[in-house]
């Protein structure tokens, strides 16, 4: 009921009694992150955008191990043009979890929108040493997006290489199949 009222409080520009809702709820459900995402959400979007920060600083503080928090507030970040905010959160939350696929993979992917495909790519190439089973999901989905990555840049020999890695090891793989069809075509 107090995120119903809060919501509405928003809706009717409210924002401040908004904002004590959610504190109030945030002490009733202490454990749930999305109170806290949608704290900051309501600072920063009324301008307050030194107390949006102090949020997610506590939110992060809160649960460093939590790889998908770091990535929601990259995402935060993100979404309100920032991006060196957003990158300089997915590398501080590599430090908290230095063997993190999640978060290689949102910084891979955080670089290639913003126009830094070779940054992301070494980061997927970083994956590939973090695991030795190469029947690993995570090492078969950084291997695909590599080949994706040099059959755009039309290194054709790269990307047929990684796939067919993940093919030896997974030859069903959906991805892997199509990224190889593609490098058929561009072969003719």
């Amino acid at each position: 009921l107090h995120l119903a009222l809060a919501d509405f409080y928003l809706g009717q520009k409210r924002t401040d009694d908004a904002t004590a809702l959610i504190q109030k709820v945030i002490g009733i459900e202490p454990e749930t992150d999305a109170h806290r995402m949608a704290l900051a959400s309501i600072y920063w979007d009324s301008g307050k955008q030194e107390q949006a920060t102090e949020a997610l600083r506590q939110l992060l503080a809160k649960s460093p191990e939590k790889e998908e928090i770091w990535i929601e507030a990259a995402n935060f970040y993100g979404s309100r043009n920032k991006p060196s905010e957003s990158e300089r959160l997915l590398k501080e939350g590599l430090r908290h979890n230095d063997r993190s696929f999640k978060l290689r993979f949102a910084l891979s992917a955080h670089y290639l929108s913003t126009g830094k495909a070779k940054e992301g790519a070494a980061v997927l190439e970083e994956c590939l040493g973090l695991e030795k089973d190469e029947a690993n999901a995570d090492i078969m989905h950084a291997k695909n997006s590599l080949a994706q990555y040099h059959l755009v840049r039309n290194e054709v020999d790269r990307a047929a290489r990684y796939v067919d890695e993940v093919l030896k090891v997974s030859p069903r793989n959906m991805d892997a199949t199509y990224i190889k069809g593609n490098i058929h075509l561009k072969r003719r």
